[in-house]
């Protein structure tokens, strides 16, 4: 199996997310990149979130170095105002009864679904994709964030695959006793689903109350970009990971992520601790990861597989099959 193809281009007609929208604030800017595409302008306004080319066409400044006036972006070379559809609303060197033809900038189709979502083709009627488990909020309380992260896309989407590298990467596995148990897999149209299990290890206090002694997982990958995990503890407990990656460049990749839990705290003090924990501890995970990932030497060919790579490997075939 060869994914060089898949390393350097992403599939256009699925939604790419490009930010946690909890993240991008009211009058905030921010600067997004996306592989082999243009550079971007995020921007949220009073009523919404919009996506621009970040490049003035009047003498090339980027807009997202700009601030949020009067509900459009202000570019901070000359002061020319762009609203959320990218036209340019207002010169203030200008008598603004003739401006520029070329003045406007390029609208982008964006959608808020917990994650900030870029449609690279506007007519696509995909549907982002979300765990549904999550809407739940009467059960589940969630922490989320983005990272921006080294190493290639692909080498990510493969690492949030592999079940068997918590074992050794992380301290919540058990690397004296790393067999992956009970694997099945469940290809459908859109995704594939994995069921195993393995030895989880308790990393403080409060995960040795919860632990048992062989964790469920389950792990649905839905194509092209987005991954959930659901890890079962001690009788009710669960953990939810739940990530998408879009490349920005070939050694940069964008993560947006969500962490679910099962347990309501009602203390407000103790609550917000223990948010604050367990975004250090998603923060801790992802480094991890990352100190790994940033040092593969780009690795095309997969042809040396064990068992516990067939959900990987089957991840990756409907990949390379969807785009021949």
């Amino acid at each position: 199996m060869n994914i060089s193809i898949l390393r350097n281009s992403y599939p256009r007609s699925h939604p790419w997310s490009i930010g946690s929208a909890l993240e991008l604030k009211r009058n905030e800017v921010k600067p997004i990149n996306i592989l082999n595409d243009k550079h971007f302008s995020l921007f949220r306004n009073d009523t919404s979130i919009s996506l621009i080319d970040d490049i003035c066409p009047h003498r090339g400044a980027k807009l997202s170095m700009g601030r949020i006036k009067n509900n459009c972006v202000e570019c901070p070379y000359h002061g020319w105002l762009y609203d959320e559809n990218g036209k340019l609303s207002y010169i203030p060197s200008h008598h603004n009864d003739h401006k520029p033809k070329r003045g406007d900038v390029k609208n982008y189709k964006v959608e808020e679904n917990k994650f900030i979502w870029y449609f690279p083709d506007r007519t696509s009627t995909i549907e982002p994709p979300e765990c549904k488990l999550l809407r739940d909020t009467r059960t589940w309380e969630t922490i989320q964030g983005d990272e921006i992260v080294e190493g290639n896309w692909m080498d990510w989407l493969m690492n949030g695959l592999d079940i068997s590298h918590v074992n050794y990467v992380h301290e919540f596995a058990d690397e004296e006793n790393g067999v992956v148990n009970d694997m099945k897999i469940l290809e459908g149209e859109n995704g594939i689903q994995c069921t195993a299990s393995v030895i989880p290890k308790p990393v403080n206090v409060f995960t040795k109350s919860i632990q048992v002694e062989t964790s469920a997982i389950h792990v649905e990958f839905i194509y092209p970009n987005t991954i959930c995990i659901r890890i079962k503890l001690k009788e009710p407990y669960e953990f939810i990971t739940f990530t998408s990656v879009t490349p920005i460049t070939s050694e940069k990749t964008m993560m947006s992520w969500i962490f679910g839990y099962n347990f309501k705290i009602k203390d407000p003090m103790m609550q917000k601790y223990v948010k604050n924990e367990l975004i250090k501890e998603m923060k801790k995970t992802i480094r991890e990861d990352e100190n790994i990932i940033k040092n593969i030497i780009p690795f095309d060919i997969l042809d040396v597989n064990v068992p516990c790579d067939s959900f990987q490997v089957a991840c990756l075939q409907m990949m390379l099959n969807k785009i021949e």
